[in-house]
């Protein structure tokens, strides 16, 4: 569990700066990192469907209708990153900023006792990142302030470089893991099913 200073101090480390005490210091680096951490963090979240940022939440009916093109509209909670499906699967969905807008075809889904559930990959809070989720963020920080720390080309490429393989491995061990819940899961599903015969 890492907190926001532990992570902007990696990534000034990656740069070969020295460690601040605090983001709010009057320090070039954590100026940098100020401008750019909130970006960087949502869009590397947001990317990938990881597995400790998925939530499924039900959503609310807006009070107001959407203005073209669908039926409906759901408010959206505050922490959603990336909408990634409902459980209404043939339906087509469009998020418009704090709203999902869905169009039902005038089917039994529409009715006002029908439930719509929202699974989306929500904003997470430093305390609940994996230490390899740490590791990528702190060098795409690392990356995206380079260039204003003063990192030659080379070194800018190499902080790309390794940026860009420390995410496919925190995504690939995110993914194994979550396959091998499915996978136990699956297996539990069986056992369970067996055993009732």
């Amino acid at each position: 569990m890492s907190s926001k200073i532990e992570i902007w101090n990696l990534a000034l480390l990656h740069v070969g700066s020295n460690a601040i005490t605090s983001v709010d210091d009057d320090d070039k680096g954590a100026i940098a990192l100020s401008r750019v951490y909130d970006m960087v963090r949502d869009r590397l979240i947001q990317e990938y469907p990881w597995s400790w940022a998925k939530a499924r939440v039900k959503l609310s009916k807006s009070a107001s209708a959407p203005d073209i093109g669908y039926e409906y509209a759901y408010t959206l909670p505050g922490d959603v990153l990336n909408a990634i499906k409902t459980n209404q699967p043939d339906y087509p969905f469009q998020r418009f900023g704090s709203t999902l807008e869905i169009d039902f075809d005038n089917s039994d889904a529409a009715d006002d006792d029908e439930e719509l559930f929202l699974t989306y990959v929500k904003r997470v809070e430093e305390g609940d990142y994996p230490p390899l989720f740490v590791e990528a963020l702190a060098l795409a920080l690392a990356a995206s302030i380079g260039k204003y720390m003063g990192a030659t080309i080379n070194a800018m490429e190499v902080l790309k470089r390794d940026a860009e393989m420390a995410i496919r491995s925190a995504f690939a061990s995110d993914k194994r893991q979550d396959d091998t819940r499915e996978e136990y899961n699956k297996e539990e599903d069986c056992t369970f099913i067996s055993s009732r015969g």
